[in-house]
């Protein structure tokens, strides 16, 4: 049995949908709530939970892209242009949020048995697999060198990156999300020229870097503002 099957078969779970409700929130609230769900469930204080968010026109930062020179010259961008962002305390790079793109929580309590980093992506991974059966033996876990917000559990079919994976761990609890891109083309959000992965001043101009990779905010793919 996999710890995906040991988690889920014949085991209550607790639902909480904020694909709606979501849209008119902040995204600071999603991540408040599932680290308040980390500790609930933790302590084994609550059921373990799947908790699925939507958020609109916001820009998701890492905490290594809040640590990039001018960062600050770049949010302000990114609010001219309508977009809210925020730092998120778990790992990864940028990434946006809109209509088109499903997060979803699975939070996990780790109290009575510990469970280490890899086993936490792979419940994911097979999650998903459930969730798209047609397409399930073609999902596959790896990084796609280049693609926007890499990561060694990128999610994608026949090579096209669709989704990726983050843990958030507090107080014996592990929230693992995944950032799902359901419509729309993830590199056109890519393209958009005000995505912020942070930023580098270069002749009085601001740079907002959307793939970014080094310290200094400065990566192959730069867009002048």
């Amino acid at each position: 049995m996999s710890a995906f099957e040991g988690l889920f078969v014949n085991k209550e779970w607790r639902f909480w949908d904020q694909s709606m409700s979501g849209l008119s929130s902040s995204a600071l609230e999603s991540f408040a709530a599932d680290d308040m769900l980390c500790e609930l469930v933790g302590k084994n204080e609550s059921l373990p939970t799947i908790r699925t968010w939507v958020h609109d026109q916001t820009v998701v930062l890492g905490i290594q892209d809040h640590r990039l020179p001018y960062i600050a010259e770049g949010r302000e961008v990114l609010e001219q242009q309508g977009y809210q962002s925020i730092v998120r305390n778990s790992g990864g790079l940028a990434v946006v949020l809109d209509k088109g793109v499903l997060n979803v929580s699975i939070v996990l309590s780790e109290k009575d048995k510990a469970l280490d980093i890899g086993a936490g992506y792979d419940i994911m991974v097979e999650f998903i697999q459930h969730l798209f059966p047609e397409y399930a033996e073609r999902i596959e876990a790896y990084e796609i060198v280049g693609s926007y917000c890499p990561g060694s559990y990128d999610l994608s079919i026949d090579g096209k990156k669709f989704a990726g994976i983050s843990q958030r761990r507090l107080r014996s609890g592990i929230a693992v999300q995944i950032y799902l891109c359901i419509e729309g083309s993830g590199s056109e959000r890519v393209n958009k020229r005000f995505l912020c992965c942070g930023t580098a001043r270069r002749d009085n101009k601001i740079y907002i870097s959307s793939n970014c990779s080094r310290s200094d905010g400065v990566s192959q793919r730069n867009y002048r503002l």
